[in-house]
């Protein structure tokens, strides 16, 4: 979990049923504290395309220098990171982040989703 915080549990965080307007979504049962890491958002890496019309992509590399853009695309593979929806017209503020780190144990790149 490459020092962002440990998950509270090793098993996967229980789910509750969304409430409109919003038909599915990731939702928590009960208060998570600020920092937790939440999981991962999982899916096929490859590089970006103005083109690409997912609704699940995330940049993982955006380097201008070396000109290599590359996303996570959980369209047709992914987490269940990929069911969290965006705040706004729900909530004044996020209640989770995406953050890009390196992993404590392999050094690869991945995106966590964390608490705020």
């Amino acid at each position: 979990r490459g020092g962002l915080g440990a998950p509270a549990t090793e098993q996967p965080l229980p789910l509750a049923e969304a409430a409109p307007p919003v038909a599915y979504g990731l939702f928590a049962t009960s208060p998570l504290p600020v920092g937790l890491w939440v999981c991962d958002y999982g899916g096929i890496v490859k590089r970006q395309k103005k083109s690409d019309r997912s609704c699940y992509l995330m940049t993982l590399q955006a380097d201008g220098e070396s000109g290599l853009f590359l996303d996570v695309d959980a369209e047709l593979a992914g987490s269940e990171a990929r069911m969290i929806n965006d705040y706004t017209g729900l909530a004044t503020s996020e209640n989770a982040v995406a953050r890009v780190h390196h992993s404590a144990t392999t050094g690869e790149l991945h995106i966590a989703i964390i608490t705020t």
